[in-house]
């Protein structure tokens, strides 16, 4: 389950290579350390982005292998949960307002397991709720956003990101569609996946 949140982070906490080709560092992000007040705010778009690179290497390890697995990632919008908390304001907020978790907050999950071509390829692996999310896409390449480092830098990034989700909460039911969306350019970085996924193999497996 990842987010489009992951749209916040540009990747650089992620980098899980050292510049040769014997060792790999560990990526900032895992870093359980909160240096700056970026590394504790990136801290779940990070974790977003890290998992959709997680599942492209992992799906063109499996797809190698002659399995017809497939790993696709899933945005479900804002749904009533339980995220903002299990009573008071904040939950009948999203309860009046963000998709049902028993509804339509379930049709990105659904229409990834059940849509044939699901994860066929980089493009149909990314599922969302709403037309609404095609608007960050278009909004980051028009801008120029995808591979600068200085929005980033100086938080225009998390400032557009955080605007964009406080606008899906409230427009998402207006163009409701369960339907594949893209994801951040950096997610496409073949070679950055495959170091971050070696570097969790062997993080996990000490």
């Amino acid at each position: 389950m990842s987010s489009s949140f992951h749209w916040l982070s540009d990747g650089s906490d992620l980098v899980a290579s050292s510049g040769d080709d014997t060792t790999i560092s560990s990526p900032r992000a895992s870093d359980g350390d909160a240096k700056s007040f970026f590394h504790r705010e990136r801290s779940y778009a990070n974790s977003k982005l890290a998992q959709i690179m997680h599942g492209r290497s992992l799906s063109r390890k499996i797809k190698q292998g002659g399995s017809k697995v497939r790993v696709v990632s899933v945005c479900p919008g804002w749904v009533a949960t339980n995220v903002a908390g299990s009573s008071g304001f904040s939950k009948m907020f999203l309860q009046t307002i963000a998709y049902p978790n028993d509804g339509f907050g379930l049709a990105s999950t659904l229409n990834a397991m059940f849509l044939p071509d699901a994860g066929a390829d980089e493009t149909k692996d990314f599922f969302v709720n709403s037309a609404v999310f095609d608007v960050l896409g278009v909004t980051v390449e028009n801008m120029g956003l995808a591979g600068r480092k200085w929005p980033a830098a100086v938080g225009f990034r998390d400032a557009l990101s955080w605007s964009f989700a406080i606008v899906l909460l409230w427009t998402q039911r207006f163009a409701s569609k369960a339907q594949t969306s893209t994801s951040s350019p950096e997610s496409f970085n073949q070679s950055a996946q495959d170091e971050l996924y070696e570097w969790s193999k062997n993080a996990v497996s000490q």
